[in-house]
């Protein structure tokens, strides 16, 4: 079974590189990379036959990952992004997922802080530490029981069959992220399972401030609103589900904000400009989901209607 790694990169020469050096230095034998490199000047400091680079003039996550899915010649595609380091064990344990589990047409594995004990006062977004082995097999909260972008699997059929990332979705894109979380629940729509393995771990090296994960915060609430939002107008009972409790969320901040504000106290101000950027943020989302919502056709087997009214 060959597997095919994608992963994509903008103007991170050293992340990239180490990133591509821990996937080298996995036990499992039979795979090549491929990295499409977006940035406009770059130097991939490694060199080997098993890595394959692309350059990319558009920019913007899904298309990068869109491009890469057309050069991958292996059955199972892997992806991981460039701040990430792999596990010595991440190829082997994919490939055994899909073998053992013949019925999944995808695996999200464990996503870990990488090197939490050098970040003490830093945010390292997108982990995802479950423990518990599971087999997925109806539309849910990605964040929640499925996982992230950065450490997922599929058997590049599905791909064929159901379409790539959308590319309004994402990094670099008018929906900001969430284009793993869209691709996932299209596949769950359509009667695919996903198995979920916490042996299958990627190491996330990315750290922020608190004012920088407040910023990009933002981005999460667009994403998670314009992939939600597209399947609530759909007819997804779990996106309006998902649209009404970010509205309601905002709600209740922008209440709590504004008493503290009458009472004249200093984080009252903060905390209602900072309520508002969020609600505007969450607005754009669902802007972009009825946008497209109207342009785009639906890919859904006739079997799984029954999903949009639970």
């Amino acid at each position: 079974m060959k597997l095919s790694v994608i992963v994509c990169t903008r103007n991170r020469p050293d992340k990239v590189s180490q990133c591509l050096k821990s996937v080298l230095d996995s036990n499992f034998s039979d795979f090549e990379i491929i990295v499409v490199d977006q940035s406009k000047k770059l130097t991939i400091k490694v060199k080997s036959e098993r890595v394959n680079r692309f350059r990319m003039a558009q920019t913007g996550l899904s298309k990068s990952r869109n491009f890469g899915l057309k050069k991958a010649e292996g059955e199972i595609v892997a992806f991981t992004d460039d701040d990430c380091i792999v596990d010595r064990n991440w190829l082997r344990r994919i490939a055994d997922s899909f073998e053992t589990e013949e019925e999944v047409s995808a695996v999200f594995g464990k996503v870990l802080p990488y090197q939490p004990e050098k970040h003490k006062k830093q945010i390292c977004p997108c982990v995802f530490l479950r423990e518990r082995k599971r087999i997925i097999d109806a539309p849910c909260l990605h964040w929640q029981k499925i996982g992230f972008g950065n450490n997922m699997a599929f058997k590049k059929e599905v791909f064929r069959k159901f379409g790539g990332f959308k590319e309004w979705l994402g990094i670099g894109s008018v929906g900001r992220s969430a284009e793993d979380a869209e691709f996932t629940l299209r596949l769950l729509l359509n009667g695919k399972k996903i198995l979920f393995n916490p042996k299958v771990k990627v190491y996330h090296n990315r750290w922020l401030t608190k004012e920088e994960f407040k910023k990009q915060n933002l981005s999460y609430c667009c994403g998670e609103m314009a992939c939600y939002g597209y399947l609530a107008f759909k007819g997804l009972k779990l996106g309006r589900k998902v649209v009404r409790k970010n509205f309601t969320d905002s709600y209740w901040k922008l209440r709590k904000a504004a008493k503290k504000t009458l009472f004249l106290k200093k984080r009252g101000l903060r905390l209602l400009t900072e309520g508002l950027k969020e609600l505007c943020f969450r607005f754009r989302g669902l802007l972009v989901a009825f946008w497209f919502s109207k342009d785009e056709s639906f890919i859904l087997r006739a079997g799984s209607r029954r999903i949009l009214r639970r």
